[in-house]
């Protein structure tokens, strides 16, 4: 089976400083989850901002597939959506009125609204959609700014810590979404909640000077 994704040989160097990643390589299948582990600063951020075509410092060498044709990472933007640690949100806005944002932005269709509407009822944020974003705490913005992310109709998710300011019903049924998930492919960065994803594949970063361990 020929992979969604795949990213081979890369070497990432920060500018004048230490080697992140050295003759990295990695795949990623459509319909599977990959969970990305390592100890703080070794590298998982870092992984997901050079997949999505966001990092533009440093000494970058790769090559790169989709759909087993080469491509370069920010044209994979378009492919894939990513729910950064940080999230990315219009303060002054309703929730309803971020959701109407990024659907302007992505040219998308009211299906993304309704797709974006059920994940914030999943995750039982909807009560809270009429109001600003500024009066949200930070578990609540992070559940929008998951929904917002997750409704994006792409066939790559990439996810960094997505459960650490999530309760643990929110963070039960998100797992529970992800896993049922059988037509998009997840690429989740979380040193903890391993054990929500029995069966998954484990990547385990190590420090450059080390061999890449990869479990399965």
């Amino acid at each position: 089976m020929e992979p969604l994704f795949s990213l081979q040989n890369l070497t990432y160097r920060y500018d004048g400083g230490a080697t992140i990643f050295q003759q990295f390589s990695f795949s990623i299948f459509s319909g599977e989850t990959v969970l990305l582990t390592g100890p703080n600063g070794v590298g998982k951020t870092t992984l997901l901002h050079i997949i999505s075509g966001l990092l533009d410092k440093g000494e970058l060498h790769y090559q790169a597939f989709y759909k087993g044709n080469p491509i370069q990472l920010p044209d994979m933007r378009a492919h894939l959506s990513y729910v950064t640690s940080e999230t990315v949100m219009f303060s002054k806005l309703t929730g309803y009125e971020n959701i109407e944002c990024f659907r302007l932005l992505w040219k998308l269709d009211q299906q993304y609204v309704r797709k974006a509407n059920e994940l914030c009822s999943l995750l039982g944020m909807e009560e809270m959609l009429p109001l600003p974003v500024d009066q949200y705490s930070l578990g609540t913005k992070q559940k929008l700014h998951i929904a917002i992310a997750l409704a994006r109709p792409v066939e790559l998710y990439l996810m960094d810590e997505p459960f650490n300011s999530l309760d643990r019903l929110s963070r039960d049924r998100l797992a529970e979404w992800i896993q049922g998930d059988r037509q998009h492919a997840y690429l989740i960065a979380s040193h903890v909640h391993q054990e929500r994803f029995p069966g998954s594949r484990i990547i385990s970063l190590t420090r450059p000077n080390n061999e890449d361990k990869i479990e399965k």
